[in-house]
């Protein structure tokens, strides 16, 4: 046995000396009496090398590092009390194994979107060059389920429920927490619930709330404090609330005014610039106001259609981060935009959804003049990016219906390694 990953890990997310784990090396010096004792047994060493396999596998995937470390900790604190007693180290292997095993862990999106009723788009059948030299390409990120609205019960019989709304993120004690809104019907009511995500965790509600949601603002403060500033009511009457939720674990829910609300639904004046020979509205920029996007979608189909990026403060030199009618796919008739878009924390990054041909979820590196479709899961809604860990990863909204049946869920995607 070497020492290899876990022992690493358990290192960087504790914050301690290294302590000896599975793969670990048999010939350093203060090794428990557990570790001499498998050591010295070829099947447990066996079991010692396929728990350091398990458990790397389910660090890959994980969202929880934080509690997946104090789990393993804890394990082997177990483990050692068993001291040279083989039955109980092979029992605590045994079982360590399986829980480590039956993770949740990323799969390929066809792998997961398989059943009547998914539907992924067709793989390009070369890259697609596009006239202002953004080449377009597949490369799929591999994906897990976070959210079900069919295994969601939270204590309430909520009916018809769906998910309304991705709130906010923050990584807490290196464990990520998500907040969505999931509405439905509640004693003959629109209701809707604010919901606590966490990996491997059954989701927790935080609060409930009598009427409809409507997100008005999603952002992080400098301090890196995420806020989710929403509505609840319904036309005639709405209460405007936020949700704070910071590094330190510090959570809380609070009311802001009409007046407040107003001022964040206030958008920027319209700034004009040229899709192709098209005058188009972008107002969509960077987080560092360095570019504008702008989706052109015309509905006489003209060849300015796309997915457009400009320098901040030139209207004429609009590039079409997308294919257009023009560019290889001439035969498509339904080709249409939808206007979703997320900055990564490289404002040279995007990422936006698209209707029609070629969908869904793609990633626009400008730097690079590369467009990568990274989710061909045809309704995969509302991509929201979330850095974890100083990873990128995106979560959507996805409705399966199959007939008379319907369920809402949220997945999370990350780039394959």
């Amino acid at each position: 046995m070497r020492y290899r990953f876990i022992a690493l890990a358990l290192c960087l997310l504790a914050g301690s000396k290294v302590s000896i784990s599975a793969g670990f090396d048999c010939s350093l010096p203060g090794l428990s009496l557990t570790e001499k004792t498998v050591c010295g047994n070829t099947y447990l060493s066996g079991l010692d090398n396929a728990l350091n396999r398990f458990f790397q596998k389910a660090y890959d995937s994980s969202l929880s590092h934080g509690s997946l470390t104090a789990r393993q900790i804890q394990w082997l604190k177990e483990r050692d009390s068993c001291r040279d007693d083989i039955t109980c180290i092979t029992n605590s292997y045994l079982i360590r194994n399986q829980n480590l095993a039956e993770s949740n862990n990323f799969q390929s999106a066809n792998a997961i979107f398989n059943r009547d009723g998914d539907d992924l788009d067709e793989v390009l059948d070369a890259p697609i060059t596009t006239k202002s030299g953004f080449t377009m390409t597949d490369s799929p990120w591999r994906v897990k389920e976070m959210f079900s609205s069919e295994s969601f019960e939270g204590g309430i019989n909520l009916e018809g429920k769906r998910v309304s709304g991705i709130l906010t993120y923050q990584e807490i004690n290196n464990d990520l927490y998500i907040y969505i809104a999931v509405s439905g019907r509640y004693q003959d009511k629109n209701t809707t619930l604010i919901v606590e995500l966490k990996d491997d965790t059954s989701p927790r509600i935080i609060q409930q709330y009598d009427g409809d949601i409507d997100v008005i603002s999603r952002t992080r403060d400098r301090q890196g404090n995420a806020l989710a500033y929403f509505s609840i009511g319904s036309d005639s009457h709405k209460d405007y609330h936020y949700i704070f939720i910071s590094p330190d674990n510090g959570k809380g829910i609070s009311d802001i005014s009409s007046e407040q609300a107003d001022a964040m639904t206030k958008k920027a004046p319209p700034w004009i610039g040229y899709c192709g020979d098209s005058a188009c509205d972008a107002l969509s920029i960077s987080p560092d106001s360095k570019w504008r996007l702008v989706s052109h979608d015309s509905n006489d189909k003209n060849q300015d259609e796309g997915i457009y990026v400009f320098p901040a403060n030139r209207p004429d030199l609009g590039l079409n981060v997308f294919t257009d009618k023009n560019d290889n796919v001439n035969d498509i008739d339904d080709f249409t935009h939808t206007r979703q878009y997320v900055w990564d924390d490289d404002s040279d990054i995007f990422y936006f959804t698209n209707d029609g041909a070629l969908c869904c979820i793609w990633k626009t590196d400008i730097t690079s003049k590369t467009t990568k479709r990274i989710l061909p899961v045809v309704g995969a809604l509302d991509p929201f990016y979330v850095n974890y860990e100083g990873e990128s990863f995106i979560l959507f909204v996805y409705s399966y219906s199959c007939r008379d049946y319907f369920k809402s869920e949220i997945y999370i995607a990350k780039e394959s390694n």
